[in-house]
């Protein structure tokens, strides 16, 4: 019983599709990154927490002070395996290096969902 409850639990925290491997946004929301990464480069931080929802803000704390985002809420952001019930991430987090290197041909989009690989190959 023991050997198979531990299977069980194993065997249940692998991703079981390729979006664990990607954040799933909307089309709409991925080309405003896209459009927007050189704004959100600008920030100057090491990791980039992008609130997907809010963008082209770039500044989290002003969406939060203008109502757009609630940043008191934050067990509320879901991402991967426990996305919102959408089925979209609420945040998207790079590395700056990473960012930079985010291209349109590296995200596979339908007319319902985009998905940005959180590991973004890069030829520095």
């Amino acid at each position: 019983m023991k050997r198979t409850l531990s299977f069980i639990l194993a065997f249940a925290s692998v991703p079981s599709s390729l979006e664990a491997q990607d954040w799933v946004v909307t089309p709409d929301q991925a080309r405003c990154l896209l459009k927007n990464k050189q704004a959100y480069l600008e920030s100057a931080a090491d990791v980039v927490v992008i609130t997907i929802g809010t963008c082209p803000e770039t500044d989290i704390f002003a969406s939060a002070m203008d109502g757009k985002a609630n940043m008191g809420a934050a067990p509320d952001i879901h991402t991967g395996e426990d996305r919102s019930a959408s089925g979209y991430d609420d945040v998207v987090v790079y590395k700056a290096s990473d960012l930079k290197c985010l291209t349109s041909n590296m995200i596979r989009m339908d007319d319902e969902k985009a998905l940005l690989p959180k590991t973004v190959p890069c030829k520095n």
